[in-house]
């Protein structure tokens, strides 16, 4: 009977979600694959010619505080960007992008690469 109630509990507990976020949005490129709350890590191609990018998230309740949005200067190569999700009851929850710098050429040559 208490494993019963112990499963039960360890159920109840871990399908409530914590508030979250329901887009990020930027101010070049897209989020690959598409944005969904439920996966954490994103990759985002942009041409090289782009130093700076705007990235911000969409939240889903108003007691939702998000760090490291705003403008952030892109390194050459890659640049790893985390943004962290906090609800009324502190639990973090981490969205993280991987923004490739020159993979994109704005060349009509290289237009399938978009």
């Amino acid at each position: 009977m208490k494993k019963l109630i112990l499963i039960t509990l360890l159920c109840f507990f871990s399908c409530i979600e914590a508030k979250a976020i329901t887009d990020i949005e930027l101010s070049s490129g897209e989020l690959i694959p598409s944005f969904s709350k439920n996966i954490k890590q994103y990759n985002v191609y942009i041409s090289d010619n782009i130093n700076k990018i705007e990235i911000s998230a969409i939240k889903e309740e108003t007691d939702v505080s998000v760090e490291n949005e705003g403008v952030i200067t892109l390194d050459d190569g890659i640049t790893y960007h985390v943004i962290r999700v906090i609800d009324n009851e502190n639990k973090v929850t981490e969205y993280k992008l991987n923004i490739q710098r020159g993979l994109l050429n704005e060349s009509e040559d290289n237009a399938y690469l978009r």
